[in-house]
């Protein structure tokens, strides 16, 4: 899902794939917290994903998409592996990645989010925003969740 991903660096990603949470601190500090709850960490993971197409952070990418992800955005499918290429060719950066307005359910060892993400970007004619409605389902693969399917609907921007 092309510039779809909106990172933590390396180190946080791995406490909040084994189960912590991380918030961005100032000055590139990082500060990890104990989930409080499974909805707090798969949101958390979720919005790691967003950030790591600003900061540029594959390998947060490469753990969370599971190796058999398909996401959709509109009527364009993408694989992990045409997700990969298009993120190191810089055809995924982003400035700016925010989810909000998300509801997350847990079932068990499956967990669905839905939320609005909006991003802004840079191209030739200056900076954008998109907006998109996203469904991401996690999967509990041992002591990790893994993205395995995602879809965005576009949202008109006024």
């Amino acid at each position: 899902m092309n510039s779809r991903r909106a990172c933590y660096w390396l180190l946080a990603a791995a406490s909040i794939l084994s189960g912590s949470r991380t918030h961005a601190g100032t000055g590139g500090s990082n500060i990890v917290h104990a989930a409080s709850s499974t909805e707090e960490t798969i949101l958390q993971l979720d919005r790691a994903w967003g950030q790591a197409y600003v900061t540029g952070d594959i390998e947060v990418v490469d753990r969370l998409l599971a190796p058999d992800w398909r996401g959709w955005l509109d009527d364009k499918g993408s694989d992990k592996a045409a997700e990969l290429a298009d993120f190191k060719a810089g055809r995924s950066k982003s400035l700016e990645n925010i989810i909000d307005d998300a509801r997350v359910r847990v079932y068990g060892e499956a967990a669905v989010v839905e939320a609005r993400e909006r991003v802004r970007y840079r191209d030739g004619s200056g900076e954008h925003w998109l907006t998109w409605h996203i469904t991401d389902v996690f999967v509990r693969k041992g002591v990790r969740w893994q993205v395995v399917a995602s879809h965005g609907s576009t949202i008109t921007t006024p």
